[in-house]
C-alpha cells in the first residue's frame, strides 16, 4: 500500500455523538458545553482529533505538537461531555513516566481522580489481565514474574538437571531459543531434541514456582483473549475507548493485544510519529499501514504546529531526519521562529567535555538563562556519566540520574571497591558484610557476625578471624570450608596490595574472588554493562601510581568527594522505578540520562554529548546497513527535539571509555544537521577553564582541529567478517564462521583451533586480527 503524505491526508470532520441515551437534552447540552470548555486550549487540528470519538483514529504529528497532551484532553472530554466514565477507558503508554504524565494532565483537567481507568504499558495491562484469570493459565494470582537474569538462571538449572554439557548447550543460547519460540507462539515442547526437553523442564519449573517469565505475560494474555470468547467480549464491553501513546513503537504481539481488545471497528485512538520510532514495525510498515491492516476505516489527523522547540532547533533537527528514506514528510510550524543558535563544541577529551558542559550550565544558571531542573546532559552509555558527575559535584551543582545509577552506586563498583578496601586493611565488618557472599560462597549474616565478634574480642584481622571461625566447635564441615576459603581470600588480597598497582589490584580482585565467572552467568546486556563499569574504574585507577596499598586511599578519597563511600551505600532493588530513584536523588538538579531514555521528556536546555562516530551512531550500526543507521538517526533526532530553547552538541577528539583511549571523528549527524549549527573548537583544559555561553571561546567558527595524536580503536571494535582469522585472549586462534549483526545483541561464531566452536557476544569477545 502506498502511504500518503500528511499534506495529502484530509482532516477528518468532528463526529457528533448523542451522549448517554438516558440523559435529557438539557443535560446533554450542558455536558457538551463542559467538554468543549476543556478543549479551549487546543488548536483546531488537536480539537478535531479529540472530537472524533467513534471508530479508529490515528493522530500523526512531529515532536512538540501536543500528541500526548491530546490524549489527556480526549480522556477528559469523554468523561465530561459524553459520560464515558474512567473505568470504561484503557490507555496504553510507552513507559511508567508517560502513564503518570497522561493521568496527571487528565485529572487536572477534570478536577477529580480517574478512578477505575486502566493505564499502563502493554506489559502492565497484560499482567492485570493474566492476574485476573491466573487459574486459567495454571497459576494463582500471586505469581511472580522472573527477570531476564532469573529466567536464565532457571534455564541453567534445568539444563544441569538434564545432564547437558554447558559448553555444547550454553544456557544463553537455550534461553534465547525458548524466548524466540514463545514470541513465535510455537509450542517447542512438542518438538524433538534437546530444546524440547529443556523447554518442557523449564515450563514445569515455572509452574512449580508459580512464576512466569517476561514473554509469558503478554503471550498468556493473548491466549486468554484468543481462546476464551467470553473474556474477549467482556473486555471489549468494559473498554469502550482505548488510547495508545507512542504508537510508532508498538510490536507485533502488542498489536495483537490491541486487536483483541479493540475489535475491528472499535474506538481506538492512537498517536504516532514515525520519525521518533525507537524500533520499526516488524514488516517495515508505517504506523498508518499497521493500523489500517487491523482496523476498519481509520481516520487520520495531522498535527503541524510545534509548541516546544524554537525554529532554529526544529530546522537543524529537520535537516537531520530528512536523511532517512521512506518517512512521512511532515510540515512543522514553530510557535517561536528564532531562539539561541544551535552550537557544536569540539573538546580535547572527556574531561574537557565535562568541564565545558558544566561550566556552561553554571554560567547560564547564574544569569537566569536556564533552570537546573529543566537542563539535561545526554550521553550514549551510562558509563559516560562519571566525568559529568564529578564535575557537577566539584561545582556544587545538584544533579539526578534517570533510569540508571550514579557511578559509585553501581553494584559492580560497590563490590570491587569493597574488596579493595578490605585489601588495604579495611578491618570493618560492615565492608565485609557487603561482599562476603559475592559471589555466592555460602557465607551468611551469621558467619559474618561470628567473624566480627572474633575481630573485636581478639583484636585480629578479618582474614585471621575467618580462619579461626572455621575451627570453632559446632561449625559444620561445609560452613568451615567456606569460612576457611574466605580467610585465605582476604589474606591473598592483603598480600597482593603490597605488590600490585591499583590497576593490577582491580584485575586481581575480579579474578581471585570469582567475580569474573559470576559476570559470565548474567544476561548478556547486564554482563556488558557491569564490565563497562569495572573498566571505567580501571581507567580511574591508572591515574594512581605506586603500590595499591598506597595508591588506593586516593581512589577512596575520590569516591568520598562524590558524596559516597561505596561500601556504605545501602543496597536498593535493581528494578526500582524512576520515580523512587529521582525522589531519592532530589528533583531540583540537572538531569543526566542516556539517549534511549530521552523519549517523552520536555526540557529547556539539552547538551548532547559524545556525538562521535562509534557512539552516536553506535559502532555496531556502522557495518549494519542503512536500516540500523536510520534507527540511530531517529535516536539522535528524538534527543534533539527534547530541547525547548537551547541545544548544544559536544564531540571529544579523544575519549577513554571502558579503560581504552581512542580517537573519535565527529558524528556524521552533526554535518547532517546542516550549516546553521555554529561550531567552536576549544583548547586544552586548564585550571579555571570554563566555556562561556554566547562567546567564541577563543576560537573561530569552523576552525580546523589540532594535530593531537590519538590512539586507534581497540581490536574489539574492528569489523569482523565470516572467513576471517582472529585471536581471542582465552581461546587463542580461530576462524570466524558466522556473524549475526543486530544493533542490540551482535554475536560471532568462531571455530577455535584448540577449543572448538564458540558463540560469543561481539562487544565482549575482545577479538583481534590473527
Amino acid at each position: 500500500m502506498e502511504v500518503p503524505t500528511l499534506a495529502e491526508t484530509p482532516i477528518a470532520m468532528p463526529i457528533q455523538t448523542p451522549g448517554p441515551p438516558s440523559a435529557s437534552p438539557a443535560l446533554l447540552q450542558r455536558a457538551r458545553a463542559r467538554g468543549l470548555a476543556l478543549l479551549a486550549s487546543l488548536d483546531d487540528e488537536q480539537r478535531a482529533a479529540v472530537l472524533a470519538t467513534t471508530g479508529p483514529t490515528l493522530v500523526v504529528g512531529g515532536p512538540g505538537t501536543g500528541k500526548t497532551r491530546l490524549l489527556a484532553h480526549r480522556m477528559a472530554y469523554l468523561c465530561a461531555a459524553e459520560g464515558i466514565p474512567p473505568r470504561r477507558q484503557l490507555v496504553f503508554t510507552y513507559s511508567a513516566f508517560g502513564t503518570d504524565l497522561i493521568r496527571a494532565r487528565a485529572e487536572r483537567l477534570l478536577g477529580s481522580p480517574l478512578h477505575g481507568a486502566w493505564m499502563g504499558t502493554f506489559s502492565a495491562i497484560a499482567q492485570r489481565i493474566v492476574r485476573a484469570h491466573a487459574s486459567e493459565v495454571g497459576r494463582d494470582s500471586k505469581f511472580t514474574i522472573l527477570s531476564e537474569a532469573e529466567a536464565r538462571t532457571l534455564v541453567r538449572r534445568v539444563a544441569r538437571e538434564l545432564g547437558l554439557d554447558p559448553d555444547q548447550h550454553p544456557p544463553t543460547r537455550l534461553s534465547e531459543a525458548i524466548s524466540a519460540a514463545k514470541m513465535q507462539r510455537s509450542d517447542a515442547s512438542r518438538e524433538a531434541g534437546v530444546l524440547a526437553d529443556v523447554f518442557r523442564a523449564y515450563e514445569h519449573a515455572l509452574a512449580e514456582a508459580n512464576a512466569l517469565d517476561a514473554d509469558d505475560v503478554l503471550l498468556y494474555s493473548l491466549r486468554l483473549l484468543d481462546e476464551r470468547e467470553h473474556l474477549r467480549l467482556k473486555y471489549r464491553r468494559r473498554f469502550e475507548h482505548i488510547h495508545v501513546d507512542e504508537f510508532q513503537d508498538i510490536t507485533h504481539p502488542q498489536m495483537e493485544l490491541l486487536r483483541a481488545l479493540g475489535a475491528p471497528s472499535g474506538n481506538v485512538a492512537c498517536v504516532a510519529d514515525d520519525d521518533q520510532a525507537i524500533r520499526p514495525f516488524e514488516s517495515g510498515a508505517s504506523p498508518l499501514d499497521e493500523l489500517q491492516r487491523v482496523f476498519e476505516g481509520v481516520k487520520v489527523f495531522p498535527l503541524t504546529h510545534n509548541y516546544r522547540s524554537s525554529g532554529r532547533i526544529l530546522h537543524v533537527a529537520g535537516r537531520l531526519i530528512r536523511h532517512n528514506a521512506g518517512r512521512l514528510e511532515k510540515a512543522l510550524v514553530p510557535l517561536r521562529k528564532h531562539g539561541p543558535r544551535v552550537v557544536a563544541l569540539t573538546l580535547g577529551d572527556e574531561r574537557e567535555e565535562a568541564a565545558a558542559v558544566v561550566g556552561w550550565i553554571e554560567r547560564m544558571a547564574r544569569h537566569g538563562e536556564t533552570s537546573l531542573s529543566r537542563t539535561a546532559i545526554m550521553y550514549r552509555q551510562e558509563i559516560q556519566a562519571r566525568p559529568f558527575e564529578e564535575a557537577l559535584i566539584e561545582r556544587g551543582i545538584p544533579y539526578r540520574v534517570a533510569q540508571g545509577r550514579r557511578f559509585y552506586e553501581r553494584r559492580e563498583i560497590k563490590d570491587i571497591m569493597s574488596y579493595l578496601r578490605l585489601a588495604v586493611g579495611g578491618g570493618d565488618p560492615l565492608v565485609l558484610a557487603r561482599v562476603a557472599n559475592v559471589p555466592r560462597r555460602g557465607i551468611g549474616p551469621a558467619s559474618v557476625g561470628t567473624i566480627a565478634r572474633l575481630t573485636r574480642s581478639q583484636r585480629i584481622s578479618l582474614a585471621e578471624a575467618a580462619l579461626r571461625a572455621a575451627q570453632l566447635p559446632r561449625v559444620t564441615a561445609q560452613r568451615a570450608g567456606a569460612l576457611a576459603d574466605l580467610g585465605r581470600l582476604l589474606k591473598d588480597l592483603e598480600d597482593a596490595a603490597l605488590k600490585c598497582s591499583a590497576l593490577e589490584m582491580i584485575d586481581y580482585v575480579v579474578m581471585r574472588t570469582g567475580y569474573d565467572k559470576m559476570l559470565e552467568e548474567l544476561a548478556p546486556a547486564e554482563e556488558e554493562a557491569r564490565r563497562e563499569g569495572i573498566d571505567e574504574l580501571r581507567g580511574l585507577a591508572r591515574a594512581h601510581s605506586g603500590p595499591a596499598v598506597d595508591a588506593l586511599p586516593a581512589l577512596f578519597a575520590r569516591a568520598a568527594r562524590a558524596g559516597a563511600l561505596p561500601w556504605e551505600i545501602e543496597d536498593r532493588e535493581d528494578d526500582r522505578d524512576e520515580r523512587t530513584r529521582l525522589a531519592h536523588q532530589g528533583e531540583g538538579g540537572v538531569l543526566l540520562l542516556t539517549y534511549p531514555a530521552a523519549k517523552e521528556r520536555e526540557l529547556d536546555t539539552v547538551f548532547m554529548t559524545g556525538l562521535e562516530e562509534g557512539l552516536l551512531p553506535h559502532v555496531r550500526s556502522l557495518a549494519s546497513g542503512e536500516t540500523v543507521l536510520a534507527a540511530e538517526r531517529r535516536l539522535c533526532y528524538v534527543a534533539m527535539v527534547r530541547a525547548r530553547n537551547r541545544l548544544l552538541f559536544t564531540h571529544a577528539l579523544s575519549r577513554s571509555l571502558s579503560g581504552q583511549a581512542r580517537g573519535n571523528p565527529p558524528s556524521r549527524f552533526i554535518a547532517e544537521a546542516g550549516r546553521r549549527v555554529r561550531r567552536f573548537r576549544l583548547g586544552s583544559a586548564r585550571p579555571g577553564f570554563r566555556a562561556e555561553p554566547g562567546a567564541e571561546l577563543g576560537a573561530k567558527p569552523g576552525a580546523k582541529p589540532g594535530t593531537k595524536k590519538v590512539e586507534p580503536p581497540p581490536p574489539s571494535l574492528l569489523v569482523v567478517r565470516a572467513g576471517q582469522r582472529v585471536m581471542h585472549p582465552k581461546y587463542g586462534a580461530g576462524l570466524v564462521t558466522k556473524v549475526e549483526e543486530t544493533l542490540d545483541n551482535p554475536t560471532v561464531t568462531v571455530l577455535f583451533d584448540a577449543h572448538g566452536e564458540k558463540r560469543l557476544r561481539l562487544a565482549l569477545a575482545r577479538l583481534a586480527p590473527a
